[in-house]
């Protein structure tokens, strides 16, 4: 194993790359130029913030459909995502973590409005906008750094670097962070990110922090996307060293940090329930009204493998995360198996999902919240490649620059609207690869 090297090194090096890089392309592109950053989705997982934190209207937001008018946030009808109750309150669809993650970047904005009043402090203007992107930002710079710290404990600093720079340019954790900011992937990723290592620290050292860190990090990633509790078969199927006695003994020997983590855990998650309860009257209430999923039935195949979203047509660099499992099996079989079960027990839930292409999207979206899991197994390759002759790591390193150059371009595509944002048939898949200019027969496919 290979102890954690904070500030130096390869991997640090390629985490700086990738923080300086995404910094670069977020505000080189038009979505920030036009400071359009606040729509659909986002602007309803940011609405919580003004609510609270400058109207003090969180029931009825009788506020926003000025600042809609006034800052053009959304082009449907501006409660369209706002679902009103028997209490005479409204109900926001979305959950409340990605505006929890935001509000320091958002406070940070309001008290510099408030000194300088060269902006005006109403939750909307230019500074508010510009946090919401930092706010993005920052949490993927915390969970790649982080990431880097739970690679480091596994693998090699080359195959740390190689890993992380894949991660952040060769999925489509790249469009969520560049262009499509706001949205609660990157800051699932970042959480996960979290949630890994100081689940591999706890059952390493058995210090209450980690299990206290491992509580905290699951509530907020409930609050987040509430599917994400799924995620909660990591830290309980963790595989356990040899010299730990067993999972009862470890159980028994942890039982006070763990009933302190999972305390914490359900205190974050009251965070919704009062929510749901103040503007429903119940604490257990069903946001997305007539939305839902399928059950049993899911759309699996879709979900991999269609032209409309399937994630290893968008994102290839997936047949190499689950090809790492199989030299992982050979060093960490307990891990291999974590991974499999999580995947196939995720996979069904997310494309259960009535809408399983979720919408106006790049790829898999769902998919960019376990990155930081799948980049165990892909550490495990680049590793395995790294020891063997220099004509393999030529092909590789051929290929990964490959992926990285097709999931930078793609991405470029869809932000200009070359491509479709839904509704992609193979045929127009095929006629647009590679094009930044379509044929009006082209667009007809």
């Amino acid at each position: 194993m290979v102890g954690a090297r904070t500030w130096k090194g390869s991997s640090f090096i390629a985490w700086a790359i990738s923080c300086f890089a995404l910094v670069y392309v977020t505000f080189n592109q038009c979505k920030w130029r036009d400071k359009n950053v606040l729509a659909c989705d986002v602007a309803y997982y940011y609405l919580y913030l003004p609510s609270v934190l400058v109207y003090d209207d969180l029931g009825k937001m009788e506020f926003y459909p000025a600042k809609v008018k006034e800052y053009h946030i959304n082009f449907e009808h501006p409660t369209y995502e706002l679902y009103p109750q028997e209490t005479g309150r409204l109900t926001n669809k979305y959950a409340v973590g990605v505006a929890v993650c935001q509000m320091p970047f958002f406070l940070t904005a309001h008290w510099y409005c408030l000194l300088t009043h060269n902006y005006p402090a109403d939750g909307f203007s230019t500074p508010y906008k510009l946090s919401m992107v930092l706010a993005t930002l920052g949490w993927v710079m915390i969970g790649l750094f982080v990431l880097r710290k739970l690679l480091l404990l596994y693998y090699g600093e080359a195959a740390a670097a190689v890993t992380l720079l894949l991660i952040a340019f060769a999925t489509n954790l790249y469009f969520y962070t560049v262009d499509n900011v706001g949205m609660s992937h990157p800051f699932s990723f970042a959480l996960c990110s979290i949630l890994l290592y100081a689940t591999a620290r706890a059952y390493r050292t058995e210090k209450a922090k980690y299990f206290l860190v491992a509580g905290v990090t699951l509530g907020m990633l409930v609050i987040v996307r509430p599917v994400n509790g799924l995620m909660i078969l990591i830290p309980a199927l963790w595989p356990l060293a040899a010299a730990a006695g067993g999972r009862a003994h470890f159980l028994q020997r942890n039982k006070w940090s763990i009933i302190s983590a999972t305390i914490l855990c359900s205190g974050i998650c009251f965070l919704q329930l009062g929510y749901l309860k103040y503007t429903s009257g119940n604490w257990f209430h069903f946001s997305y009204q007539e939305e839902g999923f399928t059950f049993p039935y899911s759309e699996v195949w879709g979900g991999l493998f269609s032209y409309r979203k399937g994630w290893f047509v968008y994102t290839p660099l997936a047949f190499l995360m689950i090809a790492g499992l199989v030299p992982m099996w050979k060093r960490n079989r307990g891990l291999v198996v974590l991974i499999l079960l999580f995947l196939v027990v995720f996979w069904y839930v997310i494309f259960a999902w009535h809408e399983w292409w979720y919408g106006a999207s790049f790829g898999s979206r769902p998919m960019v919240d376990v990155y930081a899991l799948l980049a165990l197994p892909l550490a495990e390759l680049v590793q395995y490649i790294l020891r063997r002759g220099s004509k393999l790591k030529a092909i590789a390193a051929t290929l990964g620059a490959c992926l990285v150059i097709l999931n930078v371009f793609q991405s470029y595509q869809l932000m200009n609207e070359v491509t479709r944002w839904d509704n992609t048939t193979r045929a127009f898949y095929w006629r647009s690869f590679g094009k930044m200019n379509l044929t009006e027969a082209d667009k007809k496919l």
